[in-house]
Parts: structure tokens; sequence; C-alpha cells
């Protein structure tokens, strides 16, 4: 039976549900001393008519999976999967999710499957074919963790049969799922010493004669957290653990939480801390398939109406490229397209001079442009300034606000405001000229951008 990321849409299990599920109902208590209290939500905000599933939690951003509906996928390609993030607006709120483009996302199937500080790890299928597993890694950005760069295939993971889960578990060694053992799926250890003639082992203490998938390794408690339809659990899918020590797996067990483990499937148990968890059901009272929930236990005081809560994932300082994008998507700069422009400079005639004049560039490729322009100071029509520009279009417009931050942390070019630093420029259909500048000192300690017009000032981000 499949359980590969891209037909979680159609993987049920064969077991039918034994019992109707029953409300979970929290005791009466008569006492004045703290107690623990959890709650279960439907984070609404992310989940969609279809299936949403394996939640990551970086900062204030959820990375995840869905298979909802796209128009632009045309009629042969409107529910395949594809990786989302979105952006925390408060504790109940999620901003509209968004992709992030063939970055990472492919034609047909693409799911976010695993995660570490250092990679990103997709799924890919395409059809009928059997998936296999890609890395990206991840570029250092706080503030838009979900940056990275292109994937490429994990050879020495994938191969003929399907790969569709994985998880990180030392930094020389990690564990994946695949189904190459007679199309039973099952969870594998690969270190650093596996090769063609020590390939990957199956972990027997973890698997069972069913199927196994959607690994999560918990570094704070060292535990493995995983689902499986095996004899012995609720419903069809439920989530198991397994505690990782001196390195062995103890005796899976099924996960005692009446929150969690349900009679339908439940599946992508990922826990951050003793406070906070997120996973997908397709229980009762979903929006449609699969359904992303969060699980909170927060400390109650009775007779008090404030909650003291446990420590959370830390949250991430706000940042101001999320107010510019939508400022440029008003403004009918999205899809985006800009070039990084350098400098304009009237006696400086070629590249090879602007290099000879500003050193520390050589490393960029740059091209010029020569315009001619008019100059009412010396009346004279003939006068031509000369641009250079990063030889390079960007439609990725956080790419092109690195450049425009790594040409101006070189600090060899002149840094008059909105003059002679580097910006982004752009057209729009109606060919107006737009510029995305910053001043140094406001950049630096509060992100600031300032729009520009046919050269003059529009906007500016606001939040301080």
């Amino acid at each position: 039976m499949p359980l590969s990321a891209r037909k979680r849409s159609s993987t049920k299990s064969k077991r039918t549900p034994r019992v109707k599920e029953k409300e979970v109902v929290r005791p009466i208590r008569d006492t004045d001393k703290p107690y623990k209290d959890t709650i279960l939500t439907n984070v609404e905000t992310l989940n969609s008519t279809e299936d949403d599933y394996a939640p990551f939690l970086v900062y204030k951003y959820m990375l995840f999976t869905s298979n909802r509906y796209l128009v632009a996928e045309g009629n042969t390609l409107e529910y395949t999967e594809k990786a989302y993030f979105s952006k925390r607006k408060n504790k109940r709120r999620w901003n509209v999710p968004q992709q992030n483009g063939y970055t990472w996302n492919s034609d047909n199937n693409t799911a976010l499957i695993g995660m570490d500080e250092k990679r990103l790890f997709f799924y890919r299928a395409y059809y009928d074919d059997n998936g296999e597993i890609f890395v990206a890694e991840r570029i250092k950005d706080r503030r838009n963790p979900w940056r990275a760069k292109r994937l490429k295939k994990v050879k020495w993971i994938n191969s003929d049969y399907d790969e569709c889960s994985i998880t990180p578990l030392s930094k020389d060694s990690l564990l994946f799922v695949s189904n190459r053992n007679d199309g039973n799926y099952d969870i594998y250890l690969r270190t650093n010493r596996t090769s063609a003639y020590y390939p990957a082992q199956p972990v027997k203490e973890l698997n069972s004669e069913a199927n196994e998938c959607d690994l999560f390794y918990c570094n704070y408690n060292k535990t493995l957290y995983f689902a499986s339809d095996r004899a012995g659990g609720v419903g069809g899918f439920d989530i198991y653990e397994s505690k990782y020590s001196d390195g062995k797996f103890s005796t899976p067990t099924l996960y005692k939480d009446t929150f969690i483990n349900s009679v339908y499937d439940d599946r992508d148990y990922h826990r951050y801390n003793d406070s906070l968890a997120y996973f997908a059901s397709d229980r009762a009272g979903t929006m449609g398939g699969l359904d992303i929930y969060e699980i909170v236990v927060k400390t109650v005081i009775p007779n008090k109406k404030e909650e003291i809560e446990e420590p959370e994932v830390p949250d991430e300082v706000e940042d101001q490229r999320d107010e510019l994008i939508e400022k440029l998507k008003e403004l009918g700069l999205f899809p985006f397209r800009g070039e990084v422009q350098i400098g304009a400079y009237r006696y400086i005639k070629s590249v090879d001079a602007f290099y000879k004049r500003f050193p520390c560039i050589k490393g960029e490729d740059i091209k010029m442009s020569k315009i001619k322009v008019f100059d009412k100071v010396i009346e004279k029509d003939s006068l031509y300034v000369h641009k250079f520009i990063i030889n390079k279009v960007y439609t990725d417009v956080y790419e092109a606000l690195d450049k425009q931050f790594a040409i101006e942390a070189m600090k060899c070019l002149p840094d008059k405001e909105f003059s002679d630093m580097p910006f982004i420029g752009m057209l729009d259909k109606k060919g107006n000229r737009y510029a995305i500048f910053w001043k140094q000192d406001e950049f630096a300690s509060k992100n600031v951008f300032y729009l520009m017009k046919n050269g003059k000032q529009i906007w500016k981000s606001r939040k301080f």
C-alpha cells in the first residue's frame, strides 16, 4: 500500500474504525493549585478543502505541503501537491499561504518532508513514477527561513523504489522511509559509512509487517515520532514514539494522547517542546481531507484570568520585506522582474574603468548601459551617463534584495542617500521607473525600505 507523499490524498487505511470517536472531556478540577491544560486547535487559516499536512514550524513561519486546487496547474495537474509557507499573524491566525515557486516546487508533485538547521528535504514524483528525495542547502536568513539553494537529488539514498520520508538523526546519520523491501514501507538508517558496499539498513526494532512513514526526530527529548497502520492502534494511521539512546531505539509505543490518536488517520506529528506540537489528521470536523492541527499545553492558575504559557519556539524579528512585497504587489510589480543597479557616472565610461575605480566589485559580473540625458545647467543636449548594473534580471525579490545588500556591504562605493548607492530598479507595464532604496542608518537598525517612482519618493515601510 503506497504511502508516498504524492498519494496521501488517496491513501486510506485498509482497516475501518472500530469505535466511534469519543469527545475529549477535560476533568473538573476542584483545586487552587496550577495545572496543565491541553488545547487542540484546527489551524483553519492554513488549511483548505483538500489535504494539508507535513507542518514544519520555523520561528514565526509554517512550512507545509498541500494538494489544494490551483487553476494555474491546468486540468491535469490542478490537485498536485506543492510546498507552501505562511507567517503567523497572531496566536490564532496565519497569513495566506504562498508557494516558493520553482525554487521548491516542480510541475507535478513536490512535498517538504524533512529539515534541519542546514538543509531542507523534499519529495518529488512525476505521475506514476516512484518518488525521489531531494535536498536543498538552506540560505542563512532568519527573517525568511524558507529560502534555500537549488534542489539536488540525494543519490546516496534514492533507489528504483519509492523513498518518501526523511529525518536527520545526528550530524553523520539520518533515517528515511522506503518500500524497497517487497513493497512494504519501512524505516532505514543511513550513516556516513554507508556506501555501495555498506548499504542503508532497515531498523528492525522500529519496523512492523505493516507500513511506517512520516518520520520526525525531536532533538530536545531524543525521541523519534512516526506514523504506522500496524495492528494495535486505534484507527487508520496512528502516531508512535521511540526513545533513542546509546545508538539504539526503544520498542515503539502508541503515543498515549487522546487529543492526537483517533479512529481516523493521524500523521506527521512534529513536537517542538513540552508545550507545542503540530500534526495532520482527517478526523471528523476537518475542512476536507487531512488538516493541520496545533497542540498547545498551558499552565492554568485557577481563579485567575491570565494563563502562564510554556516557552514556545523563539519568535522571529519583524521583517520589513513582507511589507515591501505587499506594496510591490499593490503597484502591479508582480511577477517581479528587477535589476540591481550599482551606480551611474558621467566620467567612468567602461566596465574596466569601473572595476579599476571600485576594485571591490571585481568579483561581480556587471554590464554598462549608455544613456543620453539633457543637462539644464550646462545647456547641452549631448551629455551621456553610464549606468553600471549587475548582469542578471532577478525574478526573486528576496534574491535581489540580498544582492543589493551584499553590494552595499562591500563599502567601497559612494554612500550618498538615493544617489550613487546600489538600488533595485523595476519598470511597470506603463513604463514607469521604480527603485528600492534604503538609508544606511535606518536600514541597519530598523530595516526601513523606500520606494521611488520616476525619481520621487512615494512610500517607505512603516513598522519600527
